[in-house]
């Protein structure tokens, strides 16, 4: 069995968040499909500056493609009502998710300069 960890060719971390419906996605559930992850936040202008270039690149799979392809964007935003505001702004395609607890986990794993 691969190693768990963030390095290329390690097995991912098993990671849950939160969908618009209030229950939890995991990772795990996209086993076997390639899975693009977006964090992102609504007060983050590159973020939100890059999403019409995210969804054309969306559009340029077919559909037969896009059943192995996920688009899975996590907001760290701490506001969930801010993180819905932007979803439905946007107007996102794809996997939208919440999880405001990612960032402090994702500080520690960050290289630091």
């Amino acid at each position: 069995d691969p190693t768990v960890g963030i390095e290329i060719g390690n097995k991912a971390p098993e990671l849950k968040f939160k969908d618009p419906s209030g229950k939890f996605i995991a990772l795990s559930s996209f086993k076997g499909k390639v899975v693009l992850i977006d964090f992102w936040a609504s007060w983050c202008g590159p973020c939100r500056g890059e999403m019409p270039f995210s969804r054309d690149l969306h559009h340029k799979f077919t559909d037969k493609q896009l059943k192995k392809i996920v688009f899975l964007y996590v907001s760290i935003d701490k506001d969930e009502a801010a993180w819905r505001k932007a979803v439905k702004d946007i107007g996102m395609e794809g996997i939208s998710a919440w999880s405001p607890w990612l960032i402090q986990p994702m500080a520690r794993i960050s290289p630091t300069k």
